[in-house]
C-alpha cells in the first residue's frame, strides 16, 4: 500500500522486526508488542489494517478492541484474519476450547476464543 499510495505515511508495528530489502520510504518502521497495548497510537491513524496475527498474541480480541481505538473520528479499521471457530471433521460440530471443563478441548481454540 505504501508503494502505491507514496502520498501518505505508513507505520507499521510488528514485535520480530524483518525490514525488506525494497521498503518505501514514506513507511515508519517501528518494533512493538501489541500485546502490551497500543495506548501510544490511539487516536492517530485514519486507517489501521491488522492482519495474519498469529503466535504470540495473548487475546486476539483484546487486539482487535485496542486497534479499533487508534482510528481517528470517521477511521476505517480491516481486519483480515481466518476464522474463529475450528470445526471437527464433519464441520458441523465447533471444537470446545480448552480448559479445566473440558481438558480434551484445543487450546488453539482457546486462544482463538481469547479466553
Amino acid at each position: 500500500m505504501a508503494s502505491v499510495y507514496t502520498h501518505v505515511r505508513v507505520v507499521a508495528i510488528d514485535q520480530a522486526l524483518s525490514l525488506p530489502e525494497d521498503r518505501p520510504s514514506n513507511v515508519d518502521w517501528q518494533r512493538h508488542d501489541v500485546n502490551q497495548g497500543l495506548e501510544p497510537y490511539h487516536g492517530q491513524f485514519d486507517i489501521v489494517h491488522v492482519r495474519c496475527i498469529g503466535a504470540g498474541i495473548t487475546s486476539y480480541r483484546a487486539l482487535l478492541e485496542d486497534a479499533s481505538k487508534c482510528l481517528k473520528p470517521g477511521g476505517l479499521a480491516i481486519f483480515i484474519e481466518g476464522d474463529f471457530d475450528l470445526f471437527d471433521e464433519d464441520q458441523k460440530t465447533i471444537i470446545v476450547p480448552a480448559g479445566e471443563d473440558h481438558p480434551e478441548g484445543s487450546y488453539l481454540q482457546k486462544w482463538m476464543q481469547g479466553r
